[in-house]
């Protein structure tokens, strides 16, 4: 049930695809039949009252009674009226039901084996389709999206590459001759109402397809126009009057090909050729058309694709029928029907767009409509900096109107329906001068009249402009007079400027009256000359908008001071305006006061140099030895000083900031610099002008070598002042205070202001130098304070000769010591620069003299050398441990005893020698005391050592104890004999004496070393031995008897080693014994051989038997398996009973 259901479904599907196909074959031809009969049904019933009626005659000729009964030859009569035609409804079921098919495939993935950018370029087109259905205002549109959409399916997708896949080829045909057959095509057929471009048949004509093309045809698609109208919806096209008409109209078929096409009157009548031509025909008014295939030959075709479509072309003029024409108004208003026109295209196929050509709705209808020129263009409103100007607004003249004509701004309009135009509305005309006519100014309004007589206003303001002339601004040096200075003997470097809104063109320098050139030339002067905005001669520039130009007047003038001259800078715009018109008022005659209001007058006043400068007072004068009589090397400094200013009191207005200031370039100024009988400094300028300033203001006294000798007089003074040793700083002081005062003194005098002459200055420079050459210092105070010290030497040599304590040697010591103090002293006092310092100086020496108190050393030192010697003495005899308590006190005794007699022979003594003998006589008397030891002592160290001896005796007879261990023993025993020993020194009685004798003993013989490295070493060799017999023991390789014997070797090995253990002496030795036993012991290895010599006869025996068996002819396989397998077994239990 469920595959019935199934196969149901998909007839009920492939009938309705096929009803869908056979609607969109019908939609696309009936659509088209059923507006027409439609159409044809309004046109055979009377028309509404307020149309108007359409003849259309085929008669050669035709009189059009709105142009007076004129008679037109060969023009089919258009009564130029616009017929009111009712549009009909559109039928959108052929595009709605192809756009249905397609988003039905998308959404199926049908296109999935199309490339990406296909498959886009196909939604693209779809939704282009789909805005088409939902806006179409027209079948034709709909038409045209339906093409494209089947264009785009048809010749647009592209397959994807496939992967292309390696296989293995297998013949099949056992090495026979086959037969190609072509195969049919195994690509799936493209899902569309096409057909395919095989080469094949057409099969609804029989008419052979062309082959390689990339078109597919369409299913019932007649050729097609592609109209651009003005007014789409109405199928209007405008023409403009006066204007060559040039229209293209593409005509093309989905073939790609068509046979011909051309312009038909309605009800598919022909238009006259054009004599003399092969494809124009005569369209009427004026107006020619080229077509294709004029004489509709059979068989010839052209290039017609939608994509290189064939062009029918419309050109002409209207001619003087239609402007004479009532409706020809040359308003924006006018509306002059030309009449209707039909496109007729014939494909290859013979297919044909053409139906009754009767209508509007027929596909090869359009309309011309004639329209006036100010229906087309408009004047723009131009910005401010781009309005026209000109002299006057009202009464403009004949240039103005023409430069008004050239530049006005034309403009597509942009309340123009013509839709041809609609991407240039509001957009300049290139080339308005092609439709202009004239421009006038009337009242208040700019009046274009276009080259068809129709017109266009605008305000005049928005526009044009009345001119300003340019603006001449001068750098006058006298604005009041009109003054320009100019100075002789030097480069004239004068700017003339010209400003205008729009452009200086011409810019220059002319005389006054007839003189309309440069009069400035014949002064020694070049001016620069612009003429339309470039500089043709001398200096100037134009900026780059032209509204600013400057020309410059150099040179050096060949006037003299007080000669002038009238000259006019004169400024010309690009709108004829000019600053200062040639109208002859200007002239030598004229009252000054109406010149000097005309724009850019000039009156040219030569000055002399001394005018514009001044001598500057000089910054600093030049010292000379004799004001008077300057001689030419001061002089040459003197001009060195010399500058020049910009004169205070000149009135020129172009120097007023620079009044003061000094001339940077003076040198280019000044001719020379002299001096004159009078004491004057003159400068004479370039121009031979002069300026004087008196030569005083720039000289001054040289009074410095007066100078230099005061103040060498009284350096060298003060030098022999300061080099008196005798003197001290005040005496020093007090006599440069004096050189100071008179050299102040007479510089004073050297610099007053009286002194202005060399005999002057001479006497004042005399008269210094004597006074401080008598300026000497007064010394006192160190031959007094000298005194002093001399006086406290007698009292300190008395005071130490009265001392007995002393040596002689120490008291002339003593005496020498207060000699060198106070010869010190002294010194100190010379060397002393103030009187405070040999102050100073002597309270140091009286006090360094007083200070001189010998101690006596002889004695006191011989002295403490007895105690030292007595000290000694008593310490060494506490020290010695050998005495009792009571002989150390005995001793001492007789020590002090002997110290004291020593200590008295020192003190009688009187001289060093004498002190000294003395002291050494009581020190070796008090060392000379050496009481003997106590023989007890000596009797218990000596037990000690022979306790000691026995010891080390018993250690070396130990052969257990390696000979690092005996060495250690007895190191032990000897530190117990040495604290022993130790113990009997410190002991102080017999009984203490006795009692560590008795202990070190003891102590001694309690040394008793243990052995370790031989022990340790045999327990290693114990250790390998008994690992080695459990190897043996373990291996069930061996037989009893080889176990035993391996055993007794392994013993014998183990015992060898412990013999030489026992042998060895060091550690070292016993440590390399001990491995070498361990190592031999380990050596043993026993090999089996009993048993695996049995086991060996069992094998050899198991494989004779197998051998016999196999050699039994008598046994089958299967006996012979049996009986191998038994000698087998009874094998292997005679190894397990040897193991």
């Amino acid at each position: 049930m469920k595959n019935k259901l199934s196969d149901k479904s998909l007839e009920n599907q492939r009938k309705e695809k096929i009803m869908r196909f056979s609607i969109r074959k019908y939609s696309f031809g009936a659509a088209s039949v059923a507006v027409a009969a439609f159409l044809m049904f309004l046109g055979n019933g009377a028309v509404a009252a307020d149309q108007l009626k359409v003849t259309e005659e085929s008669s050669s000729k035709v009189e059009l009674a709105q142009l007076g009964g004129e008679k037109a030859e060969n023009q089919s009569e258009s009564k130029i009226s616009e017929p009111k035609i009712s549009k009909p409804e559109l039928d959108k079921s052929q595009l709605a039901n192809y756009i249905g098919e397609i988003e039905g495939k998308i959404s199926s993935g049908a296109y999935a084996n199309k490339t990406e950018e296909s498959v886009a370029s196909l939604a693209a087109e779809l939704a282009n389709a789909k805005a088409t259905l939902a806006n179409a205002s027209s079948q034709e549109e709909l038409t045209s999206a339906y093409q494209k959409l089947v264009a785009t399916v048809n010749s647009k997708l592209r397959n994807k590459l496939v992967e292309k896949k390696e296989i293995v080829s297998t013949d099949t045909t056992e090495g026979k001759e086959t037969v190609g057959i072509k195969a049919d095509n195994t690509e799936k057929p493209s899902e569309s109402n096409a057909i395919e471009n095989t080469g094949a048949n057409d099969p609804r004509n029989g008419s052979e397809i062309e082959k390689d093309t990339t078109f597919r045809a369409a299913v019932n698609q007649d050729p097609k126009v592609d109209f651009t109208f003005s007014i789409p919806d109405e199928k209007k096209i405008y023409i403009y009057n006066e204007e060559h008409f040039s229209l293209e109209i593409p005509v093309y078929s989905e073939t790609g090909k068509i046979r011909y096409a051309t312009i038909k009157k309605g009800s598919r009548q022909r238009f006259p050729n054009v004599a003399g031509t092969d494809n124009d025909l005569d369209v009427e008014f004026g107006f020619t058309a080229r077509v294709i295939n004029r004489a509709e030959t059979a068989g010839v075709t052209s290039e017609a694709s939608q994509a290189n479509p064939a062009k029918i072309v419309i050109t002409g003029r209207p001619n003087d029928i239609l402007k004479k024409h009532r409706d020809y108004t040359k308003q924006e208003n006018q509306t002059l029907n030309v009449g209707t026109r039909y496109i007729q295209v014939v494909d290859d196929q013979g297919r044909e767009n053409l139906k009754k050509g009767d209508s509007i709705a027929d596909p090869g209808y359009f309309y011309l409509v004639l329209k006036a020129q100010s229906k087309k263009y408009s004047l723009r409103s131009q910005p401010t900096d781009e309005k026209i100007s000109v002299t006057s607004l009202t009464n403009p003249t004949a240039e103005d109107l023409k430069k008004i004509k050239d530049s006005i701004q034309l403009e597509y309009s942009t309340t123009n329906e013509d839709a041809r135009f609609a991407d240039k509305r509001g957009t300049l005309v290139e080339h308005p001068e092609d439709v202009i006519q004239s421009v006038n100014i009337v009242g208040n309004n700019i009046v274009v009249t276009f080259t068809d007589g129709s017109t266009k206003t605008k305000p005049v303001g928005e526009i044009v402009q009345k001119n300003i002339p340019p603006v001449v601004n001068l750098p006058y040096s006298n604005e009041a007079n009109r003054n320009i200075y100019i100075y002789s003997g030097e480069e004239t470097d004068l700017t003339f400027t010209a400003t205008d809104e729009s452009k200086i063109k011409d810019l220059k320098l002319r005389g006054p009256g007839d003189i309309n050139y440069n009069n400035a030339t014949s002064f020694g002067l070049a001016v620069g000359n612009i003429v339309d905005s470039a500089v043709t001669s001398g200096a100037g520039s134009v900026s780059e908008d032209k509204k600013t130009a400057t020309i410059k007047m150099t040179g050096t003038t060949n006037l003299t001071a007080g000669k002038k001259w009238t000259s006019v800078i004169v400024a010309k715009d690009d709108n004829n305006g000019e600053s200062a018109p040639f109208n002859g008022r200007i002239n030598a005659t004229t009252n000054p006061a109406e010149r000097q209001k005309i724009e850019g007058y000039v009156e040219f006043v030569v000055k002399n140099q001394t005018t514009k400068y001044d001598i500057k007072t000089p910054e600093g004068t030049v010292s000379v030895v004799d004001p008077a009589n300057v001689t030419a090397d001061e002089f040459e400094k003197i001009k060195e000083k010399v500058k020049i200013e910009y004169s205070q009191t000149n009135d020129d207005a172009n120097f007023t900031s620079k009044r003061g200031q000094a001339v940077d370039n003076q040198a280019s100024r000044i001719s020379t610099i002299t001096k004159d009988a009078n004491g004057n400094l003159v400068v004479m300028y370039k121009d031979g002008s002069t300026d004087t300033k008196p030569l005083s203001e720039f000289t001054s006294l040289n009074k410095q070598p007066a100078i230099d000798a005061i103040n060498t007089a009284a350096d060298k003074k003060i030098a022999e002042i300061n080099s008196n040793t005798n003197a001290t700083a005040e005496e020093k002081a007090a006599a440069i205070e004096k050189v100071n005062a008179d050299k102040t003194k007479a510089l004073t005098a050297i610099n007053d202001n009286s002194v202005t002459t060399k005999a002057a200055l001479d006497n004042a420079k005399t008269s210094g130098t004597t006074a401080i050459s008598n300026d000497n210092p007064v010394v006192t105070k160190k031959d007094t304070a000298k005194a002093a010290i001399d006086t406290a030497l007698r009292e300190k040599a008395a005071a130490i000769d009265a001392n007995n304590d002393l040596t002689t040697e120490e008291k002339n010591a003593a005496k020498a010591d207060a000699q060198a103090k106070a010869n010190a002293a002294k010194t100190a006092i010379d060397n002393a620069t103030t009187n405070v310092a040999v102050d100073s100086a002597q309270t140091a020496g009286t006090t360094s003299v007083s200070s001189v108190t010998p101690t006596a050393v002889a004695k006191p030192v011989a002295k403490k050398a007895i105690d030292d010697a007595l000290k000694a003495k008593e310490a060494q005899l506490d020290a010695r441990n050998d005495l009792t308590t009571e002989e150390k006190e005995a001793a001492k005794a007789d020590a002090q005893a002997r110290a004291t007699a020593a200590k008295n022979n020192i003190d009688t003594a009187t001289t060093n020698s004498t002190v000294d003998n003395a002291k050494t006589t009581g020190v070796a008397d008090v060392e000379s005391i050496n009481p003997q030891a106590s023989q007890k002592k000596t009797d218990a160290k000596n037990a000690v050592d022979e306790a000691l001896k026995a010891k080390e005796a018993a250690i070396d007879a130990n052969n257990d104890l390696t000979a690092e261990e005996k060495v250690k023993a007895k190191e032990d025993a000897k530190a117990k004999a040495d604290a022993a020993k130790t113990a009997i020194d410190n002991a102080t009685t017999n009984e203490g004496v006795d009692q560590a004798k008795n202990d070190g003993a003891t102590s001694v013989d309690s040394v008793t070393p243990t052995p370790v490295a031989k022990p340790a070493a045999k327990k290693s060799i114990d250790d390998a031995l008994k690992a080695k017999n459990d190897a043996i023991d373990s291996n069930n390789d061996l037989t009893a008897e080889e176990k035993a014997k391996a055993k007794e070797d392994a013993k014998a090995k183990a015992d060898a080693a412990k013999q030489a253990i026992d042998n060895a002496t060091t550690n070292d030795a016993v440590t390399q014994a001990k491995n070498a036993g361990a190592t031999s012991v380990d050596s043993v290895t026993p090999t089996p051989v009993v048993k695996p010599a049995a086991k060996q006869a069992i094998d050899d025996a198991l494989k004779a038997k197998n051998d016999a068996i196999d050699a039994n002819n008598d046994l089958t396989d299967e006996e012979k398996t049996a009986a191998k397998a038994d000698a087998k077994a009874k094998s292997d239990a005679a190894k397990q009973a040897i193991d």
